[in-house]
């Protein structure tokens, strides 16, 4: 799945690397494709209001699947769509990542709304192995991320690359991991050896 445009609509227009505005009220979407038999590590980057799998990926072809990570229980939650939709339909929240894989071979384009989340800051506790999102929905550099610095030497990177991975290991001398931009709707896997809490400040001003 690759992220084709990610927009973002305001009372008023918004430029999102140097944002400024007076309204907080800000809603959007990113555009993403799916091409049948490939799998995609997908995230949420909007406050989603309690959409669920059907909700957002409800147009794609029947034997569909979504693997939502499950970040309590640590597993996936496999969502396959029949003729009455996707089943179980869990609700995707901000920050939230997942596999996607469309049935057939098509390539189909999949519209991921919402709003902007507007906190200054905004935390998230991470604990081994997770899979996440931004919490923004905007490309940054990974190491340019307040997570890039939080996480714990001997942490991984893993990013997905359309036929594997590409990983980084957090030591002494950083990531080494210049060159990688988490876009927006982009999914990626952290793997901590120990809990911490991931403090992320908004990347845009009003």
């Amino acid at each position: 799945m690759k992220t084709v445009t990610a927009m973002l609509v305001a009372l008023l227009v918004v430029t999102v690397s140097e944002a400024q505005t007076t309204s907080d009220n800000l809603v959007g979407y990113s555009k993403v494709t799916a091409t049948g038999g490939q799998l995609s590590l997908v995230a949420v980057n909007f406050e989603t209001g309690g959409l669920t799998v059907n909700d957002i990926f409800g147009d794609l072809p029947n034997l569909s699947t979504v693997y939502v990570w499950d970040k309590a229980a640590n597993t996936y939650v496999s969502s396959t769509k029949g003729r009455a939709g996707f089943s179980p339909n869990p609700a995707l929240a901000n920050g939230d990542a997942m596999w996607v894989l469309a049935s057939g071979s098509s390539v189909h384009e999949i519209i991921v709304a919402g709003e902007v989340n507007t906190a200054a800051q905004t935390t998230n506790t991470v604990e081994g192995l997770d899979a996440i999102g931004y919490g923004y929905p905007v490309a940054v550099g990974f190491e340019d991320t307040s997570l890039s610095s939080q996480a714990p030497n001997l942490s991984t990177l893993n990013v997905w690359n359309g036929s594997g991975y590409n990983t980084y290991t957090k030591g002494r001398a950083g990531w080494g991991a210049s060159a990688v931009t988490i876009g927006v709707s982009d999914g990626f896997w952290i793997n901590s050896p120990s809990s911490f809490e991931w403090v992320e400040d908004r990347p845009f001003t009003f």
